[in-house]
């Protein structure tokens, strides 16, 4: 049971909530948290549910974690909802920053924008290289004495690494040839374009 994780996840959705509901519901979710884990003990499951035979050692763990995420999660829930009845109080700032991260949420990616040049190419190159240097570092570890069969898995394991790294590699490398070509077009064309005009 974390938590943090409720205000995390209605705070995306909701828009009425006040700024004080992220804390506060994450020291609500603490207190739910540490009255659960004192009283929702195997033997209380056992007596509501009326079982006879006593639980194992994992069902007894697993029981507690089930009711003690659905407890912390329903009263976190009820809690953050329960703090938009004081939306009406927020102040002006507050509903203009809400307003203003809301925006930003809901605005699409310009990538030419904020990030400038394509970095696909490099990326690919990047992760290739680190997927051969694994795949001989795993293929190395055949060398350790092994039956046959764990020797194979372990090359196995290494001619896939190797073999994903090549591939990455060759994507890089027509992902910058690609966009070299691009840029070309666009250095060849302007100057025709100025002819023209």
């Amino acid at each position: 049971d974390r938590p943090y994780t409720v205000p995390l996840l209605w705070g995306i959705v909701i828009r009425r909530a006040p700024s004080w509901a992220g804390w506060s519901t994450v020291l609500v979710g603490f207190v739910t948290s540490l009255l659960g884990n004192r009283y929702l003990t195997a033997s209380w499951i056992q007596q509501v549910m009326g079982w006879s035979e006593p639980l194992t050692r994992r069902e007894e763990s697993d029981w507690v974690l089930l009711l003690g995420v659905l407890l912390n999660f329903t009263v976190c829930t009820v809690w953050f909802f329960g703090s938009c009845l004081f939306e009406r109080w927020r102040s002006a700032a507050e509903r203009e920053r809400v307003e203003a991260f809301f925006r930003r949420v809901s605005t699409p990616v310009d990538f030419a924008r904020e990030e400038g040049a394509e970095s696909d190419a490099l990326q690919g190159r990047m992760l290739g290289r680190l997927c051969l240097a694994y795949g001989v570092f795993v293929a190395l570890l055949a060398l350790i004495p092994n039956p046959l069969k764990g020797r194979l898995a372990i090359l196995f394991c290494a001619a896939c690494l190797l073999g994903v790294g090549a591939l990455l590699r060759r994507g890089a490398r027509a992902s910058a040839a690609r966009l070299a070509a691009a840029n070309l077009g666009q250095i060849v064309q302007t100057p025709s374009d100025r002819t023209k005009g």
